[in-house]
Parts: structure tokens; sequence; C-alpha cells
């Protein structure tokens, strides 16, 4: 048993992401559309952003592709990790984006001159030195996450609106229209047309993946202006104690691919029992 092992693949899950709120809340997903195995990879990548000397971050981020697969559950004997892995960094080194600084905008990039050993499995990547002040040392409107809120995640959209959620975190209630979101995701103007489809295929979806691999918990409220829904408000909570832990050690199950128990772990849950919502809608006209 590789005790040493499983601690370090566990800490690394709580390592931080960091983000300016810029690019979750101005940037749309369109402008960098990632699959789930692509927006994993770069959050693993953005978790591992340290100190180098003094107070400069470590431009150069390097790990090995077994570690990764530890850390994010998936199977790392399996054969197709290295091509899998090459894949994901290449599509991060080629999406760019215009970002907006204020006084003009610049092509802004994840990472550049992905490099793999074949031999090792070593990766090493460069973050841009005009895009790292958009990922560390951050002061003020940033959102901050642990890795493992969304290794369990499934869907691009989950991840998304977790962090968008996240960001949001601290008002507790934000409300939008359903076409801004539907532009924020990045959806097709010709999928999912009417609003029970997008409810149901999108939203009631991905509330329930977050609500489950989690720390945040999530109502929402459609809301009519005239005959159809035109606004989402969305009631934000973030989970603390021991709703935070019941949480965590189901996200730790599932990528560890076991049965998880509620109250395995802990024995509290008759104390503060985790809210349960099954279906976090709540539904009222605008007059």
């Amino acid at each position: 048993m590789d005790t040493q092992g499983d601690y370090d693949v566990n800490r690394e899950r709580e390592f931080a992401v960091v983000k300016d709120n810029k690019l979750i809340q101005s940037v749309t997903r369109r402008k960098y559309e990632l699959t789930v195995s692509e927006q994993k990879v770069l959050a693993y990548i953005l978790s591992r952003i340290k100190p180098s000397v003094g107070s400069d971050p470590q431009y150069v981020i390097r790990f090995e592709i077994k570690q990764f697969c530890k850390v994010c559950g998936i199977d790392y004997e399996n054969g197709k990790n290295y091509r899998n892995i090459k894949n994901a960094l290449d599509r991060l080194a080629e999406n760019s984006f215009w970002l907006d600084y204020g006084e003009g905008e610049f092509r802004f990039q994840w990472i550049v001159t992905p490099d793999i050993q074949r031999g090792s499995g070593l990766v090493e990547v460069e973050i841009p030195r005009k895009t790292m002040p958009y990922l560390w040392n951050l002061s003020e409107k940033f959102t901050s996450y642990q890795l493992y809120n969304i290794l369990a995640l499934k869907s691009s959209y989950s991840i998304a609106l977790y962090e968008l959620f996240k960001s949001y975190a601290h008002k507790k209630t934000i409300t939008v229209t359903i076409d801004e979101l539907r532009r924020y995701l990045g959806i097709d103007p010709e999928k999912y047309k009417e609003f029970k489809t997008f409810r149901r295929s999108v939203l009631d979806r991905c509330i329930h993946e977050i609500e489950t691999y989690t720390d945040i918990r999530v109502t929402v409220t459609p809301i009519r202006k005239g005959r159809f829904y035109q606004f989402l408000q969305f009631d934000i909570k973030v989970l603390t104690g021991i709703q935070g832990w019941e949480s965590y050690n189901r996200t730790m199950a599932e990528i560890n691919g076991v049965s998880y128990m509620p109250g395995q772990i802990h024995l509290f849950d008759e104390v503060l029992p985790e809210e349960k919502n099954d279906r976090p809608w709540n539904e009222h006209e605008l007059s």
C-alpha cells in the first residue's frame, strides 16, 4: 500500500485553481470551447502554479501523466492516456481569445510550448507572461476553488456553471436572462430552443451534478415577463462544515471508483443534515 502516494494524490486534489473574474464572468465559453477533459487538464495545470524565486510565480509547469491520471481518477494504465493528454495540450496551446483589460485588449493564451517526454511521460508547459497576472497573486475580483470540486463533473456546461456560480457566491443571488446564459455557455441557437427543453437537458442536469459533487448549492427561479420565461434567478450557497465534507466524500468516492455511503466518514449527519432538493426550481411571475 503506497500511503505516501495516496497522501500526495489527495493533497494535490486540494490545490487551488485561481482565475481573474474576467476569465469567468466576461468571457463566453464559445471563445474557448474546451471539452470536459481539456478543462480538467487546464485546471490541473493552473492548480500547480506556485512561487518559484522570491514572490515571482512559476511560469514553467511540470507534471507526470501518471500523477495527473491518479489525481483525476483516470486509469493510468490506459494506453490512450499519452495521446489524450497530447491532444488536450494541443487544444489548450492553440486556443486563444481577445481579452479586454480596460485601455485595450490582447490575445490571451492559456499555455505555450507544451512538451512531453515519451519515456517518463513528463509534461512541461509554459504560462505566458501576459497571461500570468490573471492567474496569480490576485488581490481582488478573482475566484478560487479547490481542484477536487470539478473532478467528478462530467459535463463541460457543469464546469462552466460551477465557476460562474462560484464567482458570484459572495453576492448570494444573481439574475440573468435566459438568452445571456445560453450565449455564455456557447449553446447553438438551434439547440434546446424551448425553455423547458433547455431546463431539462442542460440546467437540471448541471445543477444536479454541481450539487452532488461540489461545495455549492443552487436554487433556480425562472421568472416570467409577459407570457414567457425570460430571466433566471440563481440563489447560491457555499457549503461549510459537515455539509461540505459530505460533498467532498462523495466526490472522492466517485473519482476513486468506490461506492459512496453517506455518513461513512463521519457520524454527525443527524446534527447538521445535508439539505436536499431534488428539483431545485421555484417558479413565480414578474409583474
